[in-house]
């Protein structure tokens, strides 16, 4: 309902100032300044208003638009989920989920495994992963070509599909929460996209030798 997002320039001395916000769902979207300085960089409140949104279980994938003074702008891409009552909820299976970890600082597969169905949902462990910083995806692969996380296979990211510096998450021990949705990427997306569902270049998908089991550290 509600996330706190940190704009603030590439380097100590930038001097771009944030001029406005858009959002693909303003009716439901709003931001309000937290801590800012005089260029509008700084920490924003985003808020989602659920009492706006349809009853129906269904996922939402929006953008929020930073408007920057001299005409330039960049997107960062927001998901949200809305979910009835269990008793409607319809339990879907993609099929085959590989779910990838990926070194941030190389942009190198570093890991991962096959998700397994139940129940609704997939689970995935990883164990003996031991670096400090991970970014972690999952896809279908529909054409069998190697590849997930291309157009109309299903994709998803921790915590919301983006660029690896946005999913990049910091370790220093086990983790068990890094849950994500993960839904159709559209035909309309391109590896070359930039804040879209399909930020990411089709990454090779890794089937793995044997079901591992425990967490991903």
């Amino acid at each position: 309902t509600e996330l706190v997002v940190l704009l603030k320039g590439s380097n100590e001395v930038s001097n771009e100032r944030i001029t406005g916000f858009r959002s693909t769902q303003a009716a439901v979207l709003s931001i309000s300044p937290l801590v800012v300085n005089a260029l509008g960089q700084g920490s924003y409140t985003l808020r989602l208003n659920r009492t706006a949104l349809a009853t129906e279980t269904k996922s939402y994938f929006s953008t929020l638009i930073v408007e920057i003074e001299g005409g330039r702008r960049f997107e960062v891409p927001l998901s949200f989920s809305v979910f009835a009552s269990t008793s409607n909820i319809v339990q879907a299976n993609v099929g085959a989920l590989y779910v990838v970890l990926m070194d941030p600082d190389t942009n190198e597969r570093v890991g991962g495994t096959l998700a397994t169905f139940s129940n609704g949902s997939y689970r995935w462990s990883v164990s003996g992963f031991a670096k400090s910083r991970v970014a972690v995806l999952a896809g279908t692969d529909l054409d069998s070509d190697g590849f997930i996380c291309q157009s109309a296979e299903v994709c998803g990211g921790y915590p919301v599909l983006g660029t690896y510096e946005s999913m990049t998450q910091q370790l220093s021990g086990n983790r068990n929460d890094l849950s994500f949705v993960v839904a159709p990427v559209g035909a309309r997306a391109k590896s070359s996209d930039t804040a879209s569902a399909a930020t990411l270049e089709p990454v090779l998908a890794l089937t793995p030798r044997s079901q591992r089991q425990g967490v991903a550290r």
